[in-house]
């Protein structure tokens, strides 16, 4: 999962990827089920989260819920911003990729596993984004991982929300599902997600190229050791 904290519009030198070549490295982007994980449930849930099994996370701006179909209008608008999907392709999404996208979250909630949530304004209701823990199955050489990531609509960069919503989605993975180390990816591009990763407490664990995009990928990484001594 590749994060957009980056403000910038589309770089005249990368070009937009189409459909096909969308869906062949769709893994990259699309959450992913872990079934050795039943992770614990707590806080105020969702509609249907005893029913997908994923939590509801609070923070002191944000709630960190399941996606649901019901979110399909709201987030076609966020997907259809260039911006969005800078990285890795550059281009913003169409409504029934869009509806593809979720109907795969929900059901990777469903399997169990784990998937991205919802990002939504606490005081407002507004649907910011998505932001959450999935396994990067896209690449293979640092298998077994968990990574955390985020992709937030245009206007709500900039507003230290990336930070807050994965924080919150790291403290989930190492006190409630027991996990080790958690990784988090970006292109060397995107500065501003490198730069929230860094302020996490992530460090630089290898450089390597997307297997199926060829584009350069930082891989950070951060143990429970180091979260918890911070």
């Amino acid at each position: 999962m590749h994060t957009n904290e980056s403000r910038k519009g589309h770089r005249d030198d990368q070009p937009h990827r189409s459909l096909p070549e969308l869906g062949q490295v769709m893994a990259s982007l699309e959450v992913v089920a872990m079934g050795a994980f039943e992770p614990a449930v707590g806080g105020a849930r969702f509609s249907y989260a005893d029913t997908v099994g994923w939590p509801t996370l609070r923070t002191d701006r944000l709630v960190l819920r399941p996606l649901e179909m019901d979110d399909s209008d709201d987030l076609a608008t966020l997907h259809s911003e260039e911006s969005f999907w800078q990285y890795p392709f550059g281009r913003g999404w169409s409504a029934t990729e869009t509806d593809s996208f979720l109907q795969r979250t929900i059901e990777r909630y469903l399997e169990p596993g784990m998937a991205v949530s919802a990002v939504v304004v606490a005081d407002t209701g507004q649907l910011a984004g998505w932001a959450g823990l999935s396994i990067p199955t896209f690449l293979p050489e640092i298998l077994p991982a968990v990574e955390v990531g985020w992709r937030l609509g245009e206007r709500f960069r900039g507003l230290g929300f990336a930070t807050e919503a994965g924080r919150e989605w790291i403290r989930y993975g190492f006190e409630e599902l027991g996990l080790e180390s958690i990784v988090s990816i970006y292109e060397p591009e995107n500065a501003a997600s490198g730069s929230v990763m860094r302020r996490l407490g992530f460090t630089l664990k290898r450089e390597t190229r997307h297997p199926a995009l060829g584009v350069g990928l930082h891989v950070m990484a951060l143990s429970k050791i180091v979260w918890q001594s911070r």
